[in-house]
């Protein structure tokens, strides 16, 4: 038996099934609203799809039916990222070390498009300016991956903030709140709520700022802090509305660019992002490898439906 929720979704929605007694089975759906979604007077459960008697690959297929292959999704780009060597050491100096190494390899200078920045180059979450292993800051390294005959991409988490951030001590209500109305903790942060005005405008300045730097690239990442969110300045939506809003307001900013998400959600449905990474982080160990195909394996279907399907890195 296969069940699946059809996309896009508003809300979390989960399942647990059972095998009961003579063969029989037994499955619970629930869909989980925010404390705003809560107080309104008609509630809808997201749709869900059932299947028997078909084998996992038919059921898959047949499931994915409901998305059309999206035939105007760009081609992925190919490009070098700094996260698995430097993780968040990573300075202006080693990205132009690469840089160099690849422009003098007869296989790599042709191949390579892309340099991307990952994390480490911001003052902090919420504060997305150049640290000072990145002097000048992030326009002069970005004119530098161009000078070189590169395209420039970068690193970012749009919904967290570092609870020593301005915006914690100075405006608290851009976060989401819990339900006491603090802001809310999740996993050691705070969670930027993009469904309020001012958190869209951070979020405006942000991602046009470093648009007119020279990224067109934007890897967005650790979005998956919204998914526990009690409520949002707008009550009626659920997490996956808000994630929505947020995309849009970065896409409005980074015009023809290429999103990535990196911790993509197949809920918020097609026509939002252009790659999107549903498996695990890869390392240069064999059974990482291994954990990816597996869920590659399981999501394959999302390729050119909802996006270009994104495994990570080929670590060399």
């Amino acid at each position: 038996m296969f069940v699946g929720t059809y996309l896009p979704q508003r809300n979390k929605h989960y399942y647990t099934v059972a095998k009961g007694e003579k063969n029989s089975i037994a499955f619970d759906c629930t869909t989980f609203f925010t404390a705003g979604q809560s107080k309104l007077n008609e509630l809808t459960s997201e749709s869900t799809w059932v299947c028997a008697r078909k084998t996992l690959n038919d059921s898959l297929t047949s499931y994915s039916n409901h998305i059309p292959f999206n035939t105007s999704i760009k081609k992925p780009p190919v490009g070098w990222n700094s996260w698995d060597y430097y993780y968040t050491t990573v300075s202006a100096a080693d990205i132009i070390e690469n840089m160099e190494a690849i422009k003098a390899d007869k296989v790599l200078s042709k191949k390579i498009e892309y340099i991307l920045i990952d994390m480490g180059w911001a003052e902090q979450e919420g504060e997305w300016y150049g640290n000072h292993r990145f002097q000048g800051g992030m326009q002069k390294i970005a004119n530098e991956i161009t000078k070189k005959g590169f395209i420039a991409g970068i690193w970012s988490a749009p919904l967290w903030i570092n609870p020593l951030s301005p915006i914690v001590f100075r405006k608290p209500h851009m976060l989401i709140q819990n339900e006491y109305g603090d802001p809310q903790s999740i996993e050691g942060k705070y969670v930027l709520d993009p469904t309020h005005p001012e958190s869209k405008e951070f979020l405006r300045e942000t991602y046009t700022r470093l648009y007119e730097e020279g990224y067109r690239f934007f890897k967005v990442d650790f979005l998956d802090s919204i998914i526990p969110a009690y409520g949002f300045h707008e009550p009626e939506l659920g997490c996956y509305d808000a994630l929505r809003e947020m995309y849009q307001v970065i896409r409005s900013c980074i015009k023809e660019s290429h999103l990535l998400a990196a911790t993509a959600f197949p809920e918020c449905g097609p026509g939002i992002l252009d790659s999107g990474r549903v498996s695990i982080d890869i390392h240069n160990q064999w059974n990482h490898v291994k954990w990816g195909l597996e869920t590659i394996q399981l999501k394959s279907w999302m390729h050119k439906r909802l996006f270009y399907l994104d495994p990570d890195f080929v670590v060399v």
